[in-house]
């Protein structure tokens, strides 16, 4: 009986470890779909994403090389870099309630336009905030802050709330 108990046990344990790597790879397909999405619906080029994961690993490397207090190793940045890569792809979630006119627009944007098209960031990190409880937390951690602050700027002119310095979320 105990024998029969810790095999229902072990199956069950398996049966869930499957389920939930379903669910997250469901996750995964469903992200990358939100984030083809918007990169159909603009015209900024599809390289985009694919350039962020590229300055992502520079970014770190060179951080593991000048701070060594961060103990990056090898691993340790392509994990980061992947993991940051993986939320990036959603840092323009937002753009999708931009009306076309300003986000395809040809030129310099109004001062209008512009506040318009800041909205993206704070939209986008709402709509990840949302899928909250779907997946991985780490993941939508990473993709919230990307969403909502990755157009802040170090000296603090950026939006949407003008952080400075390291009160920006580091991913």
């Amino acid at each position: 009986v105990i024998i029969d108990a810790y095999l229902y046990r072990w199956q069950l344990e398996r049966a869930v470890a499957e389920q939930s790597e379903t669910i997250r790879r469901a996750n995964q397909v469903m992200m990358d779909a939100l984030s083809a999405i918007i990169e159909h619906r603009s015209t900024e080029s599809g390289k985009h994403v694919l350039r962020i994961r590229s300055f992502t690993r520079v970014l770190l490397e060179e951080v593991a090389k000048h701070y060594p207090e961060y103990n990056l190793t090898e691993e340790t940045i392509r994990a980061y870099a992947q993991a940051i890569y993986r939320a990036a792809r959603l840092h323009d979630i937002g753009k999708i309630s931009i009306p076309d006119d300003i986000l395809n627009k040809p030129g310099r944007l109004t001062a209008e336009e512009f506040e318009v098209m800041k909205t993206h960031t704070t939209v986008g990190g709402e709509l990840v905030h949302q899928l909250e409880g779907s997946g991985d937390e780490e993941y939508l951690r990473y993709a919230y802050n990307i969403a909502m602050y990755h157009h802040e700027r170090w000296d603090g002119r950026g939006y949407p709330e003008g952080l400075r310095g390291e009160a920006i979320p580091i991913c």
